[in-house]
């Protein structure tokens, strides 16, 4: 999805939470902050419950982070993951207003990891 917007000429700001339980988790997280670097409306934010890399990412849920970030009101939520995420960060979504129409989900299904 990032790539096409690349691709495309996008200039709209995109702000990506990219989670995992834990930081050795997050396997694409230098191509994704080289990317970052790269595209100037890209804001790549990695989080994990636990950094047991030390890769510096925000310690939490994506839940917790995107609500200490900021209201998500006018913005498009794309969420995917497992279960329990998706479920625990549309809930967030939702209690922060963001409207049912601007949320999309790809829930995997699988809620361990």
């Amino acid at each position: 999805m990032l790539t096409d917007l690349v691709r495309k000429g996008n200039t709209r700001p995109v702000t990506l939470f990219f989670g995992a339980r834990s930081s050795s988790a997050l396997y694409d997280l230098a191509d994704l902050r080289k990317m970052a670097a790269q595209w100037q409306h890209l804001e790549v934010t990695a989080v994990a419950e636990a950094d047991d890399a030390g890769t510096g990412c925000v310690t939490g849920t994506v839940a917790d982070v995107i609500a200490a970030r900021g209201i998500w009101r006018e913005h498009d939520a794309y969420v995917c993951g497992s279960s329990a995420m998706v479920q625990a960060t549309v809930n967030r979504l939702r209690s922060l207003g963001t409207p049912e129409e601007r949320i999309f989900v790809e829930d995997f299904g699988w809620s361990s990891w």
